[in-house]
């Protein structure tokens, strides 16, 4: 599948409102993509419930590559893109290159600094590892703080 990925359109989820700065970056990240495979990568802001909304709909899209989610900052700490599980690995690892070009591309350091993105460039593994930090400690935070969801 990987060697025809991307054969159609691709939706970004963004689960936080048009403007900000994680719909910003997707905007930044869809066109440079689109530009590369010749394929559109359409933003797609989906706002409500603190980003639940956008995330829930991400999660439960198909595996296949065709719909990723941008996971703002307010969400999981990080701003990166993350597809449904069982995505296969073919996929992913076209989709990081792809994010590695794009991220090295002198216009996107460009904007990047103009609105003080520092990316981090981390591998995959790096990167579900430090998601999985992310979850452990913020779901400490709430667990001591004795907060609950209503």
């Amino acid at each position: 599948m990987a060697q025809n990925y991307p054969a159609k359109r691709i939706r970004l989820i963004t689960p936080v409102a048009a403007g900000s700065s994680t719909d910003i970056l997707a905007r930044l990240i869809a066109q440079k993509m689109t530009e590369r495979w010749g394929q559109q990568v359409v933003v797609d802001n989906r706002v409500g419930a603190g980003s639940v909304v956008g995330a829930t709909l991400g999660a439960q899209a198909p595996a296949d590559g065709y719909t990723l989610t941008m996971a703002p900052s307010s969400a999981f700490a990080i701003k990166g893109i993350v597809a449904p599980a069982k995505t296969p690995n073919a996929t992913l690892d076209k989709l990081h290159a792809e994010m590695m070009w794009v991220l090295h591309q002198a216009d996107v350091k460009e904007r990047f600094d103009t609105l003080a993105f520092a990316p981090a460039g981390m591998s995959r593994a790096e990167f579900a590892a430090y998601i999985k930090t992310e979850i452990a400690k913020w779901s400490k935070v709430a667990r001591d703080s004795g907060a609950k969801a209503d």
